[in-house]
């Protein structure tokens, strides 16, 4: 007589759970007349309500869910900067060329298409003063195609030689070389341009026109949230390759597709007007609102015997900042006389779902 085995199963039950949810939004401040009063930004984020915002036997903490209401220019006042350096030229072969002259334009900042930022880009940089005294002009144009730009220095003598030539160097250059205060970023990564030159002291490495490559068009690729507080229990220490570390992290949202979509900036709204309008749809360029879900969410250690009494989260970007939030400006109207036009520039906010788990 045979026995017929049995299996043995094991009912998995999924571990308890709670929820923490926070926004952004939760840390303004009003009067009592309604009116805001407080300066803080999305980018840091600190509420502290004076009670325990979560409590209980939890042992580990988790970023699940994001919503990012994203309202940052792709150039703003962080990003809006491009550094030349000015090289005048004979009109001889082979030319005598000067030595540098620099000069920094601004573009204002605000959302920019492709088609768009060619255009006032072009216009800033023909407007610099240093350009006009040189007798340069300059011509910015955008490939669809290969999706990349191309800045060309188009003045020459009556017989075709150019009158010069132009580089472009990083913001971050130190003052001692181009006479201009450093900055901590520019245009460049968002129009896909990488200063390049020659070895050899100046002038050197120069020329009359640049292509770039694919030009993302985005003031950041990703955001990091980052928290000291949440993560101040964890025993394994974040790591990055970039030269700005920045640890603590809950969590990194990249800002593109899941699936893969070929961008596109001019495709017309409708087949029945092809001409009238067209639809881009590259991320960054317009104010967006999104989702993100994290599958696999990083599982932080948690004291069980503490609270997270407050809340300490910093949304940075990929130079390791908090994300650029434009400031509200007051002009006078173009329209009415005596007018005043208060511009409120940036609604950008982020909501989070955090998840503790009780074992």
């Amino acid at each position: 007589m045979s026995i017929e085995p049995k299996d043995k199963a094991i009912t998995i039950r999924q571990p308890a759970t709670a929820l923490l949810l926070v926004s952004s939004d939760d840390q303004q401040l009003f009067d009592q007349n309604g009116f805001r009063v407080d300066s803080t930004t999305p980018g840091r984020i600190y509420i502290n309500n004076q009670r325990p915002l979560l409590f209980g036997y939890m042992t580990r903490l988790a970023l699940t869910e994001m919503n990012i209401q994203w309202d940052t220019f792709n150039v703003n006042s962080s990003n809006n900067t491009l550094t030349l350096a000015l090289y005048s030229a004979t009109d001889a072969s082979p030319a005598v060329v000067g030595a540098p002259i620099f000069t920094r334009i601004t573009i204002e900042p605000d959302f920019y298409q492709p088609s768009d930022l060619v255009v006032f880009l072009q216009t800033a940089i023909n407007a610099s003063p240093q350009v006009i005294t040189a007798g340069f002009s300059f011509v910015v144009e955008y490939d669809q195609i290969e999706g990349n730009f191309t800045i060309q220095q188009i003045q020459v003598y009556p017989g075709g030689n150019t009158r010069g030539y132009f580089k472009i160097f990083s913001s971050s250059a130190p003052q001692s070389v181009t006479g201009l205060i450093p900055l901590n970023d520019d245009i460049l990564y968002c129009i896909g341009v990488q200063p390049v030159t020659q070895p050899g002291a100046e002038p050197t490495g120069f020329y009359t026109q640049i292509n770039g490559a694919y030009a993302p068009m985005l003031y950041t690729p990703y955001i990091d949230v980052v928290s000291n507080l949440l993560t101040k229990h964890q025993n394994v220490s974040d790591g990055t390759t970039a030269s700005i570390f920045t640890s603590s992290k809950l969590a990194r949202v990249y800002f593109s597709n899941e699936t893969i979509i070929n961008r596109h900036d001019d495709l017309p709204t409708s087949v029945l007007a092809p001409l009238t309008s067209t639809v881009c749809n590259i991320v960054g360029t317009r104010p967006i609102t999104f989702r993100r879900e994290f599958i696999t969410p990083k599982q932080i250690q948690w004291d069980n015997t503490e609270n997270v009494d407050f809340i300490d989260i910093q949304v940075l970007d990929y130079k390791g900042n908090p994300i650029r939030i434009e400031e509200e400006s007051i002009s006078g109207s173009v329209t009415i006389n005596n007018g005043i036009v208060v511009s409120q520039k940036n609604n950008t906010s982020f909501q989070f779902t955090l998840q503790a788990t009780e074992s």
